[in-house]
């Protein structure tokens, strides 16, 4: 093996060989990973608005499941999608899941409705690949 060439991604860091071939990849922290999402949400955000996460105006939190602090390396599939709250407004998942197991990693809270939801979701998508 010659040289190698560090690279990243969103989700992970590597090195590239000179034949393209991936080695010694590591996931981000989840903390690195939501920061990215909050960067990509914050590009929709009114120029005075500092604070809230583009589309999604209530929270948008890390899901410590498991006690996980890196993003899964492995998982079949990543779903981002909105379903309407319990009382009001509408949550943000973003899920990772392998075979029948899903696993919530990121989760917002919008109260402007589904199209702003959706929005959200458009975003995150585009961002992280889907």
């Amino acid at each position: 093996m010659g040289e190698l060439t560090p690279r990243e991604d969103w989700y992970s860091t590597y090195d590239v060989d000179e034949k393209g071939m991936c080695h010694n990849e590591k996931p981000k922290t989840m903390e690195q990973v939501y920061e990215y999402a909050v960067k990509e949400l914050r590009k929709h955000n009114e120029p005075d608005d500092k604070w809230s996460y583009g589309p999604i105006d209530e929270y948008f939190n890390i899901v410590h499941s498991d006690g996980r602090t890196h993003w899964p390396a492995t998982y079949h599939w990543l779903a981002i999608f909105a379903v309407k709250g319990g009382s009001e407004g509408h949550y943000i998942h973003v899920e990772a899941i392998t075979g029948d197991k899903r696993e919530l990693l990121l989760l917002g809270k919008a109260f402007g409705g589904l199209d702003v939801a959706l929005e959200a979701v458009k975003i995150l998508a585009h961002a992280m690949e889907v």
